[in-house]
């Protein structure tokens, strides 16, 4: 399949109520992050996710940045879709009707309300505050605009940001390049055939344009449980509710805070949108 036939549909919708929320809140400035290359190991078994013509990135993006390092949770593309199509509901019910696509806000929701695999996600605001959370915490699901010749990066699998804007797009940030102007490293959730491996690396300089596009930042700030995904759907649909199968088997992992964490862990509040 071409990758221009691949699904976008990252549907715009933000709370002003999220600016609450701020990652800043748990990665002070006074911890002085310096700006280095990071990456994020993300596992070879089932990633990158292939969404195919299905506007779901929104679930395939939140699903890789669950499947990469520090948080390594077994993902594959049953689960992606139900979370997606689990978004979709919430977004329907609170009146954001769709042909296709959800929002992130409404797929956070999913992972936190329905599945119960965390407790908390935060916002980043700016490039800078997704520098800092990617080298410090973790992966960055971005909701970008997305332009056509972005479809296919260069050469050097660099992500260009030209021509016609064909929608809005979640991709998870998976890395930071400290070089040359800086670069993210984005992995794709088109199967291995975009860039290298899914990879592509977008300018620092583009990325903030397309943050200033009324992009969206969100991480996963607080692990809940960790389910070992088998090759079947993740969960079964029952009405209007998802119940966890009982042959899954579900460990109880509490998340593990680094010195920088334990410093402020004490002040955390509660995320408005976390509360069930």
């Amino acid at each position: 399949m071409d990758l221009t036939e691949y699904g976008l549909g990252a549907q715009p919708h933000f709370d002003d109520r999220s600016r609450n929320y701020g990652v800043a809140e748990i990665i002070p400035d006074r911890f002085g992050i310096v700006h280095t290359t990071k990456m994020w190991d993300v596992p070879d078994k089932d990633v990158p996710l292939d969404q195919g013509r299905e506007g779901a990135c929104t679930g395939f993006s939140l699903s890789t940045e669950l499947a990469a390092s520090p948080v390594n949770v077994d993902v594959n593309n049953a689960f992606a879709l139900e979370l997606y199509q689990a978004a979709r509901r919430i977004d329907a019910a609170a009146g954001r009707h769709w042909g296709s696509g959800a929002s992130i806000l409404a797929t956070a929701l999913a992972l936190k309300n329905d599945y119960k695999l965390i407790t908390e996600f935060r916002w980043a605001f700016g490039i800078e505050q997704v520098i800092d959370t990617i080298i410090s915490k973790g992966p960055v699901v971005l909701g970008l605009n997305w332009y056509f010749d972005m479809y296919s990066p260069n050469a050097e699998n660099v992500i260009e940001v030209s021509g016609e804007l064909s929608g809005r797009h979640a991709i998870a940030a998976i890395g930071y390049l400290h070089k040359d102007g800086g670069y993210l490293a984005l992995m794709n959730t088109w199967g291995p055939g975009y860039g290298a491996k899914g990879i592509g690396y977008l300018k620092i300089a583009d990325a903030t344009r397309l943050l200033a596009e009324d992009g969206e930042a969100c991480i996963i700030t607080d692990l809940a449980t960790r389910p070992q995904v088998t090759n079947s759907v993740f969960a079964t649909e029952s009405g209007n509710k998802f119940h966890r199968p009982a042959a899954h088997n579900w460990l109880k992992t509490p998340r593990t805070f680094d010195s920088r964490d334990a410093a402020v862990v004490a002040g955390l509040r509660p995320c408005w949108m976390c509360k069930p």
